[in-house]
């Protein structure tokens, strides 16, 4: 019998970054996986700015960046009849942009999943991560002490773990041990992946149409282009195919020349398809006793809008602390409970939205073809590629962060629309700590509850502060100067307490009554 503190099940880019947070944590896991080698199919795409900032604290956001397509192909995103036909709209994707802006310390990066996977691999191993391929779950029970797994590699085995995550796709077996259905709208609707090869480059680069998604609607049928590489490397993306009937290469090769012309002939090279259906759906519960969910396990997007990935990256990045804290000894179980309560609520919502994104493309071209106005179809489209207020602005609900009295920064389009502010709940807004703009105030985050102390904190919490690191409790504290905080949301702020998340758990403002007590009611002890 093997022993782990937890057993995570599924070696995709989710279970590989929880097992990277929990070492660095100092919480060892063995991740196992029924797959012998990583899929050469793109799969999920685009990587969020909250995403990258996970990866900055795991010491890969420069290598993932490395494989990005890079600005030129993000700038917009692109509807097409034909390649060779003027584009009905070239739609600005700020979200997609892979430029500097002032709210995060990195850029969005578009890439794929085969690229991304192998450096999420490689940093595990470089931590000392177990991770084991070609080992399938079979079984799965949990008791009071703990979780039994039977495994099936090239004899049985058995792993006994305090708690097992599932990060182990749509048709999680750890999804079925805790009895948890999925709930949600599916439509009848199919696309066709196509990954292939070919020179797009006279209709694309010469005519300044690079865009991070190309539409299109042509003789053939309808769909979209993503590009891989910046070069020769493409998805193609082919709706309303029947999913059960077969087509060979040739079909897919006269869809790809007909996105150019009716008599178009150039080299095309088909490497993998795949097939996936428009839905959007959430597990019932996110923790049962010791299991828990995560990733495609938890929830299931529409692709549109890019949210999936990165909605289980930031879920990931809720409950590894928590567990860790847990197995460490320096939190109680209950912490646990605030997974679900915090994580549900923002994956139902992004799942809404996402599907939301997939009618107001489709409206785009209905409205075009049936002669309407487009440009006022094209206005609520724009939440596909503009959506900061979902990535920044979202706001958790537990124990673990105070409430506030006042009420949210209004905006017109939650969705649409981010102020940064100080607030429990919400990220922690970004701000540098350093002229050169090298270190952000994130980077002091990640591992340690860390409290933050403007030019006017009182000093009646200092007492409390020692008290909860004299028992063991991972605090820290960061002085912050009138010079880093001018012209900031911290400016007003006289203390700021911040979970390993980056979420606000408590905020006391400069003039307030900053009673140190407040200090344990947030604090998971």
């Amino acid at each position: 019998m093997i022993e782990v503190p937890v057993l995570i099940v599924g070696a995709g880019p989710i279970g590989l970054t929880a097992a990277v947070l929990l070492k660095q944590q100092g919480v060892d896991a063995l991740v196992i996986d029924q797959k012998s080698s990583f899929s050469d199919h793109p799969r999920a795409r685009f990587m969020d700015s909250c995403t990258l900032e996970l990866f900055r604290q795991m010491g890969i956001a420069d290598a993932v960046e490395d494989v990005g397509i890079g600005p030129t192909w993000t700038k917009t995103v692109n509807c097409f009849t034909r390649l060779t036909e003027p584009p009905i709209a070239k739609v600005r994707s700020p979200e997609f942009h892979s430029v500097p802006r002032p709210i995060t310390p990195q850029i969005p990066v578009m890439t794929s999943q085969d690229l991304l996977e192998p450096i999420i691999y490689e940093r595990a191993l470089d931590l000392g991560v177990d991770i084991r391929l070609r080992h399938t779950l079979n079984g799965l029970e949990q008791d009071g002490d703990g979780c039994t797994a039977t495994i099936e590699s090239t004899d049985t085995r058995t792993i006994r773990a305090a708690w097992v995550l599932g990060a182990d796709g749509t048709r999680s077996r750890v999804r079925e041990a805790m009895g948890c259905e999925m709930s949600g709208e599916v439509r009848d609707t199919f696309y066709r992946d196509v990954l292939f090869h070919a020179d797009l480059s006279p209709w694309l680069h010469d005519q300044h149409n690079e865009g991070g998604l190309l539409w299109l609607a042509h003789s053939r049928g309808a769909g979209l282009y993503q590009p891989l590489d910046g070069k020769n490397r493409f998805r193609a993306q082919i709706a309303g195919l029947d999913p059960d009937e077969a087509f060979d290469d040739e079909y897919f090769k006269a869809w790809i020349r007909a996105s150019v012309s009716d008599d178009a002939d150039f080299p095309i090279e088909i490497f993998s398809k795949l097939v996936w259906r428009v839905g959007a759906r959430t597990a019932d519960r996110f923790r049962v006793g010791r299991l828990f969910l995560a990733g495609d396990a938890a929830h299931i997007f529409a692709p549109t809008g890019g949210m999936g990935m990165n909605t289980a990256f930031a879920g990931v990045r809720n409950l590894a602390w928590k567990l860790a804290y847990v197995v460490r000894g320096v939190a109680p179980e209950t912490i646990l409970d605030t997974y679900e309560a915090e994580w549900k609520p923002q994956a139902e919502w992004r799942t809404a939205t996402a599907l939301e994104n997939h009618d107001y493309i489709t409206n785009v071209y209905r409205t075009f073809f049936t002669g309407g106005d487009v440009d006022a179809a094209l206005k609520p489209f724009e939440q596909y590629v503009d959506y900061p207020g979902v990535i920044f602005g979202y706001e958790v609900v537990s124990p673990l962060a105070a409430s506030d009295a006042e009420h949210p920064p209004a905006v017109t389009s939650p969705v649409r629309q981010y102020v940064p502010v100080v607030r429990s709940g919400r990220r922690v807004p970004h701000i540098w700590l350093d002229a050169a703009e090298n270190e952000s105030i994130l980077d002091t985050c990640g591992t340690d509850y860390v409290v933050m102390f403007s030019p006017d904190a009182p000093d009646t919490w200092q007492e409390a502060i020692a008290g909860c690191v004299e028992r063991g409790f991972p605090l820290r504290t960061l002085h912050l100067t009138r010079e880093q905080i001018a012209d900031t949301p911290f400016a007003n702020e006289a203390v700021v307490v911040v979970r390993p998340d980056l979420i606000v758990a408590l905020h006391v403002k400069a003039g307030e009554d900053a009673d140190a007590n407040l200090l344990e009611k947030v604090l998971p002890v």
